[in-house]
């Protein structure tokens, strides 16, 4: 099947995750970071969502039927994907940004705040950084999704671009369905790895030829720089707060939370009666393509929370 063929086969929302993979993203004021209003109108206080590693956070959008008309919903992306400013490579300077973006939005609190994935880190240091202003947080949720694949191997590469390749391949296939053979160890030694990612992907059809190649590059920065932030983050000065963490898996009772992963190792760090867990019989990777009935077990547990005052 050739690539054109292969690309026709797409879901509309695998179209927009390939676009995720090898575009720009979304082109909104070059010199300013704001959240993006998913839902901006309700009388509930607003829930601020915070992106995964990749940055984008056009996938939220699938919580707001489920979350309801009268839940205000904005998203925060990376810096550096549709603005003109250099991705923050600390959690702590996330955290203090995306403080600063919420503010001008629902000035006086008590901030519901909520991360996918990786979002979970620049989440609680957001709560500890209110904390420490005197500032009482509303609702700080995880939402952590237990990927099937070897984290402790993954974890163990110390080479950035060579992890945003891991995740670039198991995105594709877990989000789209198309499996790409990456030569790793060609990619280690080529001079300029993105082309040759770039032309190994085209090559076999897991991407459409004439894919911007600045644009992709500018992703990979992001990822990189977010992965750079996750593997450098140490809680410091903790103050006591509840962390409500929504484990998704398919494992049932048998899922636990660990603390070999880069998106966890954090929680090693706070109190265990602090972190509490609810486990959410979802597919993992259901909420960013937006299957059903995945994406609503997600949403209904992260509105049980927000009803019930989580944390304030």
């Amino acid at each position: 099947m050739d690539v054109t063929n292969r690309l026709a086969k797409l879901t509309p929302t695998q179209r927009e995750l390939l676009d995720r993979l090898s575009q720009q993203g979304s082109r909104q004021d070059a010199t300013r970071l704001a959240p993006v209003p998913l839902q901006p109108r309700g009388r509930k206080r607003p829930l601020f969502v915070v992106h995964a590693t990749d940055g984008s956070v056009g996938y939220f959008r699938h919580l707001a039927p489920h979350l309801g008309e009268d839940q205000p919903l904005f998203a925060i992306q990376s810096a550096g994907l549709g603005d003109a400013r250099q991705p923050y490579r600390s959690i702590e300077e996330q955290a203090a940004h995306y403080i600063d973006e919420i503010k001008k939005i629902d000035r006086a609190g008590p901030h519901q705040i909520a991360g996918y994935c990786m979002g979970g880190l620049p989440t609680f240091e957001m709560a500890q950084q209110l904390l420490r202003r005197g500032e009482t947080p509303g609702a700080v949720v995880n939402i952590s999704p237990i990927m099937e694949r070897d984290w402790t191997q993954l974890d163990a590469e110390s080479d950035l671009e060579l992890r945003a390749a891991h995740d670039f391949v198991y995105l594709a296939d877990k989000l789209m369905g198309i499996r790409m053979a990456l030569d790793f160890d060609g990619l280690r030694a080529a001079p300029d790895r993105l082309a040759y990612l770039l032309e190994q992907a085209t090559e076999q059809q897991c991407l459409p030829s004439g894919v911007e190649v600045e644009g992709f590059r500018r992703r990979l920065d992001v990822y990189r720089a977010n992965l750079h932030a996750m593997r450098t983050y140490r809680p410091r000065d903790l103050r006591r707060y509840p962390l409500q963490l929504l484990l998704v898996t398919l494992r049932g009772e048998t899922a636990r939370l660990t603390f070999d992963s880069v998106y966890t190792a954090y929680l090693a760090h706070v109190p265990a009666e602090d972190v509490v867990v609810t486990r959410v019989h979802a597919d993992p990777v259901g909420m960013i393509n937006g299957i059903e009935p995945d994406t609503g077990e997600v949403a209904r547990a992260l509105s049980a929370l927000l009803a019930a005052g989580a944390g304030v």
